[in-house]
């Protein structure tokens, strides 16, 4: 948000995710200790690299090995390397690329994969699991990052999955929640990265008509959450703070 403020907006940063670490186990442990077994390693965000790296720095002589790191995002990627990863080993979706997303990462990584590779996912893990969503009688494609574990899947890859930390809901206190709820209205953007944020804004503020609230969503699946829910108005940008801008600037004129 320092970047929105810098513009000249008034910004409030309201996570809307709280994040809590998982204690390794055995599996962990095992896993970190054999990296290069695996042909790519896929960080699904910053907080799953800030959680293993965190853990796996107190393991005696650990130091990353030439094993590929995969990321989604900047964020992502920005993680790694302040956790000295070299840059030469992470892959992420060109700068050029419409959106930093699962779909864009496997152009970029689907040719250095053969059947039979092992590739290890580093994520998080929900403390309210979402049920899939079920069209026609079958299961709808996934998204986020189990839709690439279902395109590896799909080309024979064997995938393992370590959880390192728990998303979950914060506790707001009914000053904020009173605050939030007089927020949704024309004259605010609410700037969303996460479906599951909104999500759980909407578990926050059960009884809330959204309907005159604005969003700016940095991905289409985003957007598509936002109106499920009821918001108003809906703009998509792409996730990098210029394109942020450059939106919000054609929504509210300085």
């Amino acid at each position: 948000m320092e970047e929105v403020a810098k513009a000249g907006y008034q910004a409030v940063n309201w996570p809307l995710i709280e994040i809590s670490s998982i204690r390794p186990d055995e599996q962990f442990l095992r896993l970190a200790c054999k990296l290069e077994a695996f042909s790519a390693v896929v960080f699904v965000s910053s907080a799953a690299v800030e959680n293993f790296m965190s853990a796996a720095l107190t393991l005696p002589n650990f130091s990353w090995p030439e094993v590929k790191c995969w990321a989604t995002g900047p964020g992502t990627q920005q993680a790694l390397i302040r956790f000295g990863v070299a840059e030469h080993l992470i892959i992420t979706p060109g700068c050029e690329a419409p959106q930093f997303d699962s779909p864009n990462l496997w152009e970029r990584v689907k040719n250095s994969v053969r059947a039979c590779d092992k590739v290890l996912f580093v994520r998080g893990e929900d403390e309210n699991p979402r049920s899939p969503t079920v069209l026609s009688g079958q299961l709808s494609p996934p998204s986020g990052s189990n839709w690439l574990v279902w395109k590896l899947q799909q080309s024979n890859i064997q995938i393992k999955t370590i959880e390192v930390y728990r998303r979950g809901i914060p506790l707001w206190s009914t000053e904020k929640l009173s605050l939030a709820s007089q927020s949704v209205d024309e004259h605010v953007i609410w700037i969303f990265s996460s479906s599951l944020a909104i999500e759980n804004l909407s578990i926050l503020l059960p009884n809330q008509d959204w309907s005159k609230g604005r969003v700016l969503a940095t991905h289409s699946k985003i957007a598509s959450k936002a109106k499920e829910v009821g918001w108003g108005v809906v703009h998509v940008s792409r996730p990098t703070i210029d394109d942020v801008l450059k939106s919000l600037k054609f929504i509210i004129p300085l």
